[in-house]
């Protein structure tokens, strides 16, 4: 811990300085040792050869305080050393005295009264300090002004109404620094890069105990955006200009800059990003230049795994950087395990934000084959996403064969259908956010007087949410809603129904085993789903957790009934996203009340 200084000199009865060094000790006329201390030199061979073992300071309560006050002291220097030089350490004790007064200004004490005592024990020798912090300083005035262009933007206004100084409040030096630090902050994330204090002053009358503070800012002009400029890439200087979230000539802000940055690195058509540029102090503007270096155009991965609902699994992954000069990218990707196979390819064109906005071309398939059912499909889609501020909007069209059996329902069935999706996040950190919340709803529907075997509308309502209390304690909470109509239950595909149960649904029984019945005892899936979660979490490190958890949920044809789910774990905030280690108990006998192990991986917020 450093010592809590501040630079202020008295003079005479008030204190006045224009311009205060942060780091300097300071001096003072009314903090002395009491004259029932030892003088120097007094009893100097007394204490000659023995070990200093410990310095005792009473009479100050506040934890910081004390810890100050040792920081003080140089006497520090000498505990637990046989004393060699007696009257250089009786110096020591008795400058301790001041040093400890003077330790107490940084909290607004400066009528301070400190004694010393020595003690000698068999063991050596024990330096005692009784402090009387006498009346805190208050303030009496506090005039903090700002002029410039600053005067109308929103957050200096802010900063201005949350001024920590106010009269009748004790004298606080670190609080008075911290907001002298904070105008200088703002400043340079906004702009302001000639701003500077004209007047910053504190003036103490120790006397009265009393003090004013004077803060007069002048922000300057706001310095402007200019064009941003980039190395030679293979991408096209179009595409890369779309990355950049302000125009030439906007006001500056570091959060623009900060942006582009993470846009560019995040875009993966680059390993490694460098953004930056130095005011000018004669055009006012800021010159941004942006280093790139391109990543490997493709990459490859083969994964093996293990997952408690769908046992070993193996996948591929192809991603395809950039197609062409335009930023094109193509992704692949195949899923194989014991009781399903997948294949999706998906190839986007950048749109007006490349970080957020494209249209996309998206094809595949899956054959899965388990006791409950059997289901081939193929489909192709087509569509645009793009975010505004916090909603992100995807509007698709998509074809889809399927050929399914599942309990006695058995079908063949073709379908087009639009789809579209609405999502808001309300934090931009989706991966390990500590609070945050998102919601989604989706819409599809299809009619048989168009190309589809069966009609349907269908919609459904997401949302997850979690909250941090502190540092340790953290409550997540979900709900998944749906429902469906149809004029041919029987010919709807698997895909479209609702099943619950499993790792991300009501823990505590297998993967998709809750649902309607059929005569075979199938679960064949229903028309409507009603699926939340509570979720409390126990940090006794800082990325790993304890945790307990409710679930509930059912699909259904009709009524719903519940099932409920309990259990607890273990999760750990990687640096790639939660890992959850659960073990939950079903209390539906009909379902499954067996005890369960459920292994999730992903983010956070991923609807």
């Amino acid at each position: 811990m450093n010592k809590i200084v501040f630079g202020i000199s008295l003079l005479g009865m008030v204190v006045a300085t224009q311009a205060e060094p942060l780091f300097n000790a300071v001096g003072s006329n009314t903090n002395t040792a009491s004259p029932a201390s030892q003088p120097v030199g007094e009893n100097a061979q007394a204490i000659t050869g023995l070990k200093l073992i410990e310095i005792d300071i009473q009479g100050i309560e506040n934890e910081e305080q004390r810890k100050n006050a040792y920081l003080f002291l140089t006497l520090n220097q000498v505990v637990n050393e046989n004393i060699n030089r007696p009257d250089y350490v009786n110096f020591l004790i008795e400058d301790g005295a001041k040093e400890i007064a003077e330790s107490q200004q940084p909290f607004g004490y400066y009528n301070v009264r400190v004694d010393s005592k020595r003690e000698q024990s068999s063991e050596g020798l024990i330096v005692h300090y009784t402090v009387s912090l006498g009346e805190p300083t208050q303030l009496t005035n506090v005039d903090v002004r700002l002029s410039g262009e600053a005067q109308n933007d929103p957050p200096f206004v802010e900063l201005l109404n949350d001024n920590p100084l106010a009269v009748g409040q004790q004298l606080d030096h670190k609080a008075y620094e911290e907001y002298k630090a904070r105008f200088k902050a703002l400043a340079s994330a906004r702009g302001y890069f000639d701003g500077q204090f004209v007047e910053k002053r504190i003036g103490i009358n120790p006397q009265n105990n009393s003090a004013e503070i004077t803060l007069h800012f002048d922000s300057g002009e706001r310095y402007k955006f200019t064009n941003v400029t980039y190395n030679q890439t293979e991408l096209t200087p179009n595409l890369l200009q779309r990355f950049v979230p302000f125009s030439p000539g906007q006001p500056y802000t570091s959060k623009d800059v900060a942006t582009l940055q993470q846009d560019l690195q995040g875009s993966g058509y680059f390993s490694q990003v460098l953004v930056g540029g130095d005011p000018d102090p004669v055009s006012k503007t800021v010159p941004v230049d942006a280093q790139l270096e391109m990543n490997k155009n493709k990459r490859y991965l083969i994964g093996l795994g293990y997952s408690t609902d769908q046992g070993p699994r193996a996948k591929f992954e192809f991603n395809w950087r950039w197609v062409n000069e335009r930023g094109h990218t193509f992704d692949a990707k195949t899923f194989i395990s014991e009781k399903d196979m997948s294949l999706d390819a998906l190839y986007r064109i950048p749109s007006d934000n490349p970080t957020t906005d494209y249209y996309y071309l998206r094809g595949g398939g899956h054959y899965k084959d388990n006791d409950d059912y059997r289901s081939k499909r193929a489909f192709a889609e087509g569509g645009y996403n793009f975010r505004r501020d916090k909603w992100e909007h995807r509007y698709g069209l998509v074809t889809a064969w399927e050929d399914f059996r599942i309990g006695l329902d058995q079908a063949d069935t073709l379908l087009l259908y639009p789809q579209a999706r609405w999502t808001y996040t309300s934090t931009e950190d989706r991966l390990n956010p500590d609070s945050g919340y998102q919601v989604s709803l989706g819409l599809k529907g299809a009619t048989d007087q168009l190309v589809s075997d069966v009609s349907f509308v269908q919609a459904d309502l997401r949302a997850r949410g979690l909250y941090s209390f502190n540092e340790q304690h953290r409550v997540i909470g979900r709900f998944d809603l749906g429902g469906l109509e149809t004029n041919d239950f029987h010919r709807l595909p698997v895909s479209l129904r609702y099943f619950a149960g499993g790792d991300r649904s009501v823990r505590g029984y297998a993967f998709e085993n809750i649902g309607p019945r059929d005569g075979s005892n199938t679960n064949i899936g229903g028309r409507y789903l009603a699926v939340g979660s509570v979720e409390y979490e126990y940090y006794f490190k800082p990325d790993w957790a304890l945790a307990a958890f409710v679930d509930a949920g059912d699909a259904t044809d009709k009524d719903f009934d519940f099932k409920v789910g309990a259990g607890v774990g273990l999760h750990w905030r990687s640096p790639v996203g939660p890992i959850d280690i659960d073990v939950a108990h079903g209390f539906d006998k009909n379902v499954g009340d067996n005890v369960r192990l459920h292994l999730t991986i992903g983010t956070e917020l991923n609807l």
